[in-house]
């Protein structure tokens, strides 16, 4: 039975954080907001980015030689191996871990989706489709590499 402090006022379990040698961050646990999304806000050179790429992992399958995030540009430079887990009450949902010296990255698998819209995952999206800034814009927003496979099957059958 989770405790108090592990459960928000309406009865849902609080969603926390832990992260291990994850940019500049050798450790943190902290909670996180008991709704649905979450926003991570800091001053610079604190690890946002090192966290949201970490989180950007957990994102979509990872195919065998696929690796969309480099663990070296997400563990400390003082380790070579770094974890991030989130759980819900005292329960873990998904644990990710890096492995720099190797170049692996493991994770168990989760009941959860996870986006993570960061200045990284919108570069890549971006250079994926060779999109130019050019100032004329078709309100088309398409997001994921998913996504972006399933446009590119609807122009086919078009």
């Amino acid at each position: 039975m989770a405790s108090e402090m592990d459960t928000t006022a309406n009865g849902n379990a609080c969603l926390s954080i832990k992260a291990k040698h994850i940019g500049p961050i050798m450790e943190l646990e902290g909670k996180l907001s008991p709704k649905g999304q979450n926003l991570l806000f800091a001053t610079s050179g604190t690890g946002k980015s090192f966290i949201s790429r970490a989180l950007r992992a957990l994102d979509g399958p990872i195919e065998e030689g696929e690796k969309d995030i480099d663990p070296a540009d997400v563990v400390s430079e003082e380790s070579s191996d770094g974890a991030l887990s989130l759980l819900e009450g005292t329960s873990e949902i998904t644990k990710i871990a890096f492995d720099k010296t190797f170049g692996f990255i493991t994770r168990s698998p989760s009941q959860y989706i996870f986006h993570v819209f960061s200045s990284d995952y919108v570069g890549a999206e971006l250079a994926s489709r060779s999109y130019v800034l050019d100032g004329d814009i078709d309100h088309q927003i398409i997001l994921g590499k998913e996504n972006l496979e399933l446009q590119d099957k609807e122009d086919e059958l078009a």
